[in-house]
């Protein structure tokens, strides 16, 4: 392709150009998403079932969960949990379950899913690819 012509593409394309930007972002937020439902650890799958990677504004897609307790999930909980983290700093806590029995707990350790999943030059590189596949079109 001359330079001319792909001037040319460039300029034919630049109306579709978001939309071409888009789908690659969509792309990489599939990419993200499927890798955090394999780190995601199990216990009823409710946590797992929930990600999803959606448009959430123009040229923006979100990779997350609606799950409240996701947080303490990936960044863990009390003294066990990440330190940088504003809700990890309780020493225990005690609650009393459905049945009547106490409990007390320290915290339990982060188990990260969502943050090793993100791959950020991947999604560059796979927005790039998109652009290269609409100027080769």
């Amino acid at each position: 392709m001359t330079v001319q012509q792909l001037i040319a593409k460039m300029k034919a394309i630049r109306d579709d150009s978001d939309r071409v930007v888009e789908r690659g972002l969509l792309k990489a937020g599939e990419k993200t998403r499927s890798r955090a439902v394999i780190l995601c650890p199990v216990e009823t799958g409710e946590l797992r079932n929930s990600i999803k990677a959606q448009k959430t504004a123009p040229l923006t897609v979100s990779v997350g969960t609606n799950k409240e307790y996701a947080i303490f999930v990936e960044y863990g909980t009390g003294t066990a949990g990440d330190p940088a983290v504003d809700h990890t700093g309780k020493e225990s806590w005690r609650w009393q379950d459905e049945q009547g029995n106490w409990h007390t707990s320290h915290g339990s350790p982060p188990k990260p899913f969502l943050r090793p999943a993100v791959r950020e030059q991947e999604a560059y590189d796979t927005v790039a690819q998109e652009i290269r596949r609409a100027l080769n079109d």
